[in-house]
């Protein structure tokens, strides 16, 4: 019998990857998540893989958007 491991349980927000996908998009900024959005009505799998978790998010005082994107810009 081999010497035994032990394990650590992972975080809540990281999980094992055990289903294959056709695209795996690694980052989870402005052109990861563009990607993804642009992906998400075509016939493969799609995976956005983020190392950190999303931030909580806060009640803005002014609008701290850096990009907005109209559904015709992205046709």
């Amino acid at each position: 019998e081999g010497p035994r491991t032990r394990s650590r349980p992972s975080p809540p927000y990281h999980v094992r990857m055990t289903t294959p996908v056709d695209v795996a998009i690694v980052g989870g900024g402005l052109v990861g998540m563009s990607l993804a959005a642009a992906l998400a009505e075509s016939r493969l799998s799609v995976l956005a893989i983020e190392a950190e978790p999303p931030p909580q998010p806060a009640a803005p005082r002014w609008d701290e958007r850096n990009f907005a994107l109209a559904r015709a810009s992205v046709l």
